[in-house]
Formats: C-alpha cells, structure tokens, sequence
C-alpha cells in the first residue's frame, strides 16, 4: 500500500490538472457565447432594453385589449413635450447608475483573458513543477520506508550478534554502544561481523526496492524483478574440508543460478528429497552429504521450516579462493506479511546451518572421488585459460600486421612485409614439424 501512494498522488494531479484546464476552456466559451448574445440573458440587460422590453408587451396588450388602452390614453392630460422631457432625464440617470453593455463586456472579456493567458502561458511549467513536487516527495518516503525497515533487521539481530561475534562493524576500534549499519546506498544498507567459531567473516546485506526512485517504481506495476532481499555471505574455516557443493533454490531460477555459479553445473545433479517444498530443488554433488546436513536433527529441521518460504538461494562452495575456500551464500527474499521475528529466524537459521557445516564430516570414499573431480575440472579450466591467452596473442599480432600494412604506403615496404610474413610461416611450420617428431 506505501508503495503505490507516490503512484496515485502522481495520476491525480495529472488527472486533476488536465480536468481542470478542460473545464476553464469551456467555461471561456460559454462566457464568449454570453456576451456575444447578451440581449437574451438577463444578467447583461441594459436599462434602454428593459424599456424597449416594456414597450413591446405593451403594444400586445394593445392587441388584445384595444378598448381598455384607449380608455386609458385618454385619460392622460400630459403633454407631448413633457413626457418626452421625462424619458430623456430617466435615460440619463439610468446611465450613470447602470454601466453600458460594451463596458460590461470589455470587463468580462478582460477578466476571462487573463485566466485563460495564465493558464496557456504557464500550463507546461505547472505540469513539471507537479511532476517534480511529486518525485521530490516520492523520494523522501522512499527513503524513510528503507531506512525503517533495515533498522528493524538491526534492532531484532543487535542483540545476537554481540553476543556470538567478537567484532561488529567496519570500524576497527569495536564499540558495542556505537553500532550501526553501514549505508551503501538509499536502498542497499550492510552490516559486517567477524571473530565466531566456523566464521571467518560474515557480510550482511539489505538490499531493499528503490523506492526512492519514481521511475523504478512505475516500472514495477510491468517488471518485476526488483524485490526486498536480506543476504547473508559467509566465509567459513570448518573443522574438516569438506569437498561437496550444494544448492537450494526455486525449480524456475535453476538455470539463472547454473549461469551465475559455474560450479553447479559442472558438479552438482538436481534432487528432490521429502524435507524440502515442491517447489524447491536441491543441486548437489552428492545426496547423503545433503540429506546429513538438513536432517542434523530436528531442531534444525523445524528452523528451516520456519524460513523456507522466504528461501531464495542457499549456496554452499568449497571453491571460493585458496584463502577463503568454503563459502556460503543465504538468500532470503521478503514476501508481503512478514514480521520482524521472521528477521531473527532468518539470522538464527544461518549461523544453525553454518554450525552443521562446519562440524560434518565425510567418508575417505568420497573425497577422494570429489577430489578426482577436482583435479580434472581444475585442468579444463587451465586448458580453457590456455586457449584464451593464445586467441589473445593471434589477435593482438594479426592488429600489429593490419596496423603495419595500412602504414605501408610503397611498393618496396608492401615487399618487405610480405617476406617477413613468409619467414614467421615458415618458422612456425619447423616448430610444428619438430614437435611431431619427438
């Protein structure tokens, strides 16, 4: 709902100024159409007309009363000249009371134009400035609504993570009462730990939805791949080495997580044990190591349960680097109804599954077939940076001869440089002669 507030205040004023310049037109043609035919509206009568008005309705009463009028003409003993002496003083103090049509109109038209020029004048600045009023507004509860939800994370987990870690923050001098985020961004906020059994190093990051942005926004109603994320990245020192690579993730993202982690799809299968959803997907490299580590024991079991449905990715590597070899990436994505105790189950499943890993152990059997796999991954990708250096190297020297060519300009330097591409051929051929030999 805080979410579409920003959209709906945008189309209403949209709605509301477009409405209105609408509405002020037609008003400025009804007005032209007034005083155009203004003899036949009331509010624009002249005195002299409401005469002439009178006169009219006095000549049809004359038609349909004949006898009564003469009686009555008769009976005025005025004469001529005096009437005529009244009507022209009444005109003139009919005058001064009452403004004559083409002043009225000159004054409706004056006022009607000035509405109208404001609004023709100034109707697209009005439009960008309730535009911007809008993204300015927009912005500011973006960011408030970002930075409210990584405090709750913050506030839910401080407690936690002082009590398991011997160094919060990026700072080096630790301080426990000057804890805080680290804001990345408006929307990415970052909290670092280390100094834990099994734990090197732990990297939390709030990836939020930009908010603060209208026009990511918008697009949400169309595009839906910005979501609220809390990512946990481990970096793990178990007891054994355990060589096994896992994941967990949703059956439509398994060929988006082959693609990022190469490492899935040259090792691990796709499995589908009883303890998981249906519409989740494990790919392993091996199923008992799998099914050891999350039936651990029950406890575990029922925390995971808790934290399934807001599972994006769990991903565990004994590839990383020959300084951090064991990783582990914990994704969990924040659906609508969540709660701030969900935060803490989110954080408590971690570290309970970075304590099984770091304490399982595997059979002699295995790992040496794990690492049999190992080496020869290990060698197709030496075989792969080999061929790449090569197609570098013909690249950048076929450049070199395009480049000396396009410099040769003479018959003699065009002859110079075709005999110095024969010898580098024929040099070649030896080398390739020679080595079929041996």
């Amino acid at each position: 709902m805080k979410n579409s507030i920003p959209i709906l205040i945008f189309s209403l004023v949209i709605i509301s100024l477009s409405t209105n310049f609408f509405i002020l037109s037609q008003e400025i043609e009804n007005e032209h159409k007034k005083v155009k035919n203004f003899e036949e509206y009331d509010e624009f009568d002249d005195p002299s007309l409401l005469k002439k008005k009178k006169e009219k309705k006095v000549k049809k009463k004359k038609k349909e009363e004949p006898e009564e009028i003469e009686k009555e003409e008769k009976d005025d003993e005025t004469p001529k000249e005096e009437k005529k002496t009244e009507k022209k003083e009444q005109n003139n103090n009919d005058d001064e009371l009452y403004p004559s049509i083409e002043e009225l109109r000159q004054d409706e038209l004056g006022e009607i134009n000035k509405y109208k020029l404001f609004l023709m004048k100034y109707y697209y600045e009005l439009i960008m400035l309730s535009i911007l009023l809008i993204f300015i507004i927009n912005a500011i509860i973006g960011v408030k609504e970002n930075r409210k939800i990584a405090e709750k994370w913050f506030n839910k987990n401080k407690d936690f993570f002082i009590e398991n870690y011997s160094h919060l923050g990026g700072e080096r001098e630790y301080n426990p009462n000057n804890l805080s985020l680290i804001k990345d961004s408006y929307n990415v906020y970052k909290f670092f730990a280390s100094g834990r059994v099994y734990v090197t190093w732990m990297i939390v990051e709030l990836n939020f939805k930009k908010r603060q942005d209208l026009i990511s926004l918008l697009s949400q109603l169309f595009l839906f791949w910005e979501k609220d994320r809390v990512m946990y990245e481990v970096s793990l020192s178990p007891s054994e080495d355990v060589p096994c690579i896992f994941a967990i993730c949703k059956k439509k993202d398994i060929k988006l997580n082959k693609k990022n982690y190469r490492e899935l799809n040259e090792f691990a299968e796709i499995s589908n044990p009883s303890f998981i959803d249906k519409n989740y997907v494990i790919l392993t490299e091996d199923e008992d190591t799998t099914n050891k580590i999350f039936t651990y024991n029950n406890q575990f079991l029922s925390q995971y349960r808790k934290v399934e449905k807001f599972i994006e990715l769990i991903f565990f590597t004994d590839r990383r680097s020959c300084k951090d070899k064991h990783g582990l990436v914990v994704s969990f994505e924040l659906k609508n109804g969540y709660t701030e105790g969900d935060f803490y189950d989110m954080t408590l499943f971690t570290h309970m599954l970075v304590d099984v890993l770091g304490s399982t152990s595997v059979k002699a059997s295995y790992r040496k077939e794990a690492n049999g796999r190992r080496k020869e991954y290990e060698a197709k990708i030496s075989r792969e940076l080999a061929e790449k250096n090569r197609e570098e190297i013909q690249n950048a020297k076929e450049e070199k001869k395009n480049a000396e060519r396009n410099k040769a300009t003479t018959r003699e330097q065009l002859k110079k440089l075709e005999e110095k591409e024969k010898k580098e051929a024929l040099k070649e051929r030896r080398k390739r002669f020679k080595m079929l030999k041996v």
